[in-house]
Formats: structure tokens, sequence, C-alpha cells
């Protein structure tokens, strides 16, 4: 008897091929200002915000409306973030005058001059001296490099390195006094600085941390500054905000410990948002038992006079 095989033959199901998706003008588009949109360009706003204008874009004037109400969900759902980043990054653009608000309806503030960005405004007005500045640095005479054939000493090496650096961080310091007259705090170099602002709110973080658990080596209070500054400029959060939110962390049960710093703070804001939201998290052991330890509500008039 011979052994056969059989042949079965599945069937194969009938996929058509899916057509490559092409951007069309017949499917919709949006009017906007080439004026408007270099402002943005030159703004220095952050990811997020960015994403939440174009949000506001495209609900208003993709829409031929100049404002419209549009909710924390929608935007969530647009630009696949959470709602609580939309409304800190909204709310961000509202204060720097970038977005208006009426009512419950936003839209974009045309009056580009009023904005309060970072670099709006420079963009067009350094053209001409940095080409003017690249021009003398490049046609400016040459210093005659060392070979290995050069007798090179410490002394040398000593010397050019310490009159270089020199000149480079007193070059650095006038240029940052120069753009940020606001400046009440700075390393040697400029390389940090920070505002009297910023500079209250890092020493109001640094006693309440030294409260929750005494630290043993007092920081660079002007790195602090500037990373307060980093959070208000870069990251659109006011300085009541930063308190807050830092406040909120010294309570927590597992945050009070790792949140020491406002560099810390900074690194783990989206985290700290959402988990402020979980009302089923558990403060630290010790702070029922002490709870006046970290004196006034943030929000009183104690806590905040002369600081805002």
């Amino acid at each position: 008897m011979a052994n056969t095989a059989e042949v079965i033959n599945f069937p194969v199901p009938d996929v058509a091929p899916k057509e490559p998706r092409v951007a069309d003008l017949d499917d919709g588009y949006t009017r906007l200002a080439n004026e408007l949109l270099d402002a943005v360009m030159c703004s220095g706003l952050p990811e997020t915000e960015l994403c939440i204008l174009m949000a506001v874009w495209r609900k208003t004037y993709g829409y031929n409306k100049k404002m419209d109400w549009i909710s924390n969900e929608q935007l969530e759902e647009m630009i696949q973030k959470h709602h609580t980043h939309c409304s800190t990054a909204k709310n961000s653009l509202i204060r720097k005058k970038v977005l208006i608000q009426e009512g419950r309806r936003v839209g974009m503030n045309i009056h580009i001059s009023e904005w309060q960005t970072k670099n709006n405004g420079f963009c067009k007005t350094l053209a001409k001296p940095a080409n003017k500045t690249l021009a003398e640095v490049a046609n400016a005479p040459k210093q005659k490099l060392l070979t290995t054939k050069d007798k090179l000493t410490k002394d040398n090496i000593k010397r050019s390195t310490s009159e270089n650096s020199d000149e480079s961080s007193d070059d650095r310091l006038k240029r940052l006094l120069s753009a940020h007259p606001e400046a009440a705090i700075y390393t040697p170099s400029g390389a940090k600085w920070a505002t009297a602002e910023d500079q209250q709110c890092a020493e109001w973080i640094f006693a309440l941390a030294d409260k929750v658990k005494p630290i043993t080596k007092k920081p660079r209070i002007v790195a602090w500054a500037n990373d307060v500054r980093l959070m208000r400029e870069l990251d659109g959060h006011t300085h009541r905000e930063i308190c807050e939110m830092f406040l909120w962390a010294s309570k927590d049960a597992f945050w009070y410990i790792n949140i020491r710093s406002p560099a810390k703070l900074r690194a783990k804001w989206d985290t700290l948002a959402l988990h402020r939201e979980d009302t089923t998290r558990k403060p630290r052991a010790d702070f029922s038992a002490r709870k006046s330890e970290t004196g006034p509500h943030w929000n009183s008039a104690e806590a905040w006079e002369k600081f805002i």
C-alpha cells in the first residue's frame, strides 16, 4: 500500500493593497499669516506648548474662526499628551499672552508685540549683527598654533589657558548682563543666572527641604535659582506653581525623600503632576503628627509676603 500525502490549500485572505496617505489641500487646509508663523518659530516655546498652539490653530483657523472652546480632553486627543499637561501648557500660553481667553473660549493673540516669550522679536534683528560679528571673527588675524616641533611648557599652557578663560568669562558675563539686566545672581562665567524672584523661590524651597529633612551641606543657591528660572522660562511654570508642587512633594510618603532640589523637581514634574491627582496616595508618616512643620499655607499672606 503506497503512502500518499494530501495537499491542503488554506484560503488566503484577500487583502487589498493600502494606498499611501498623502496630504492634499482638497481635504482641507488652515490659513495662517506668515508673520505669525515666523514669530512662533523664534519664540522658544517648549514642545507641549507648540503642540497646544497648533491644536488651537486647527480648531480655530481651520474652521475660519478666531476663537473657540476647546476642552482639555480634546487637546489630549489631538496631541496625545495627558490632559493635565495640556491644561498646564495652555494656561502658560495664556500667561505669555500668546493665546487670549474670553470665558471658556481661546484663540490666537495676533498682536505679536504683546507676547512674553523668550526669544520673540529677536530673530530678524539679530541677522545683520550676527553676520557682521561672524565676518569680523573670520577676518581677524589668526593666532599661531603650536605644532609638535614647538616647545610646549607647563607655564605656557597654564598662562595661555588662564588668559583665554578669563577673557571668555568676562565676555560671556558682559553679554549676559546686557541681554538680561534683570539678572540678580549669577556665576562668574555667566553660565548660570537668575532673577531676584527666582532666588527667593530657591531659598523658599531650601528652607522647606531643610525643615522636612535637614540638609547637611548648603547648596549653591545660584544653581538652585538657575533651575527655578529654567522651570519658569522653558517649562512655563510660575513661582507659585513651583512652590506649590514642591510643597506637595514634601508631604508625599515617597517623593519627600526623592525631591530635594529644584533640579529634581523639574526632572520629575510630569510624574509629580500625575501623582498629585491620585487621591489614594499616602502622606509621609510623620506629616500628620507635625502639620505645622511646613509653616503657613503656601497661599497665605504670611507665606507669600514680599515674595510675589
